[in-house]
């Protein structure tokens, strides 16, 4: 399917919007692990990338470690694939990102593995999708639970009544994440 044919099925599609959201995300992601915090991302992530990445972050705490990920830049992201099925569309994306990579220990702070002081390049495809019933989200998005006014790109949880907000019902969602 082609991102015009997409936009006609899907007419709140918008291609730079989507290309910033996968950039959002990517940098999110990558920055929870490091922060061994999903807060700030998981409304963005399936269940299935939730667990995938909590089990790397707790393969580093159970080493007593933290996954560096500095300098952090995400240089390139394009549309590689779009599909659909009868529940969903799905985008394929790949996106070159620049950063310090190592590991430390949690420790004494010491360098375990990798390189601090050269910036690496290494390429992710990410893939969304979105249910094809998604409501379609207005420019101001509202707590489904008592109508305050949320802010999707923070944590993705209302700062009133302190439920999180299920993207997946609006929009896309990170589905797959392979480095």
């Amino acid at each position: 399917m082609t991102i015009d044919e997409l936009i006609r099925k899907d007419t709140s599609f918008n291609e730079s919007e989507f290309i910033s959201k996968v950039n959002i995300v990517l940098i999110k992601t990558l920055s929870s692990i490091m922060l061994d915090n999903l807060n700030s991302v998981k409304h963005f992530l399936s269940p299935e990338v939730v667990d995938k990445v909590n089990l790397e972050i707790k393969n580093y705490k159970d080493k007593n470690e933290c996954h560096m990920y500095d300098e952090l830049n995400v240089s390139n992201t394009k549309i590689n694939k779009i599909t659909e099925d009868n529940e969903y569309y799905y985008i394929e994306t790949s996106s070159t990102v620049k950063y310090l990579d190592y590991i430390i220990s949690l420790d004494n702070n010491e360098l375990v593995s990798g390189d601090n002081n050269n910036r690496i390049e290494k390429n992710y495809i990410l893939s969304f999708k979105k249910l094809k019933s998604a409501v379609k989200a207005n420019n101001v998005m509202k707590c489904p639970y008592c109508g305050n006014s949320l802010d999707i790109n923070s944590d993705g949880q209302c700062h009133y009544c302190r439920k999180t907000f299920d993207l997946s019902k609006y929009d896309y969602i990170l589905d797959r994440i392979n480095r």
